[in-house]
């Protein structure tokens, strides 16, 4: 029932249940000299890829409104963002993002044990969801505490080669 000739095809993994028996409290701890910054609107704006969530829902407070994110700051520079978005029904799914030079050093790791612990003390669940392919990311996710994971392919077409077809 799908079109031939999609554009990517590839394998995703989804992880649920965060073993709560993984304590976030020694994975979250901050080295010296970083500190941890609520996403406000300065910070978002020096965020690639923030305008996602602004036109996801709507524009730039709706987007607050509807995750929670945090970016682990070395003096001005933002070395990690993560958002737990869209809030809803109880669930957030992670995003994480760590710029080249930062990492390998567990501040993705930091960073998202932050915002795990918030979401949790808030009532909400988190998942997680990569590519098969994306090694530091599955490893992150299991590092975390999550547990089940659930796999499957995903098929995408860009809007031109979805129309000729």
């Amino acid at each position: 029932m799908l079109p031939t000739g999609a554009d990517y095809e590839g394998i995703a993994i989804d992880f649920w249940d965060r073993s709560t028996s993984v304590n976030l409290d020694h994975l979250a701890e901050i080295p010296s000299g970083y500190h941890m910054q609520k996403i406000d609107e300065e910070l978002a704006s020096q965020i690639e890829g923030f305008d996602y969530y602004i036109k996801m829902f709507g524009g730039f407070k709706q987007a607050i409104q509807n995750m929670i994110g945090y970016c682990l700051m070395h003096g001005e520079t933002i070395v990690c963002e993560v958002e737990a978005a869209p809030l809803t029904r109880g669930v957030a799914e992670m995003s994480v993002d760590t710029h080249e030079d930062y990492r390998q050093k567990g501040l993705g790791t930091i960073t998202s044990a932050h915002v795990i612990r918030e979401c949790e003390a808030q009532g909400y669940r988190v998942f997680w969801g990569t590519s098969q392919k994306n090694a530091a990311s599955v490893a992150l996710a299991r590092r975390l505490g999550f547990q089940t994971e659930r796999t499957f392919t995903v098929f995408s077409w860009s809007e031109t080669n979805h129309s000729a077809a």
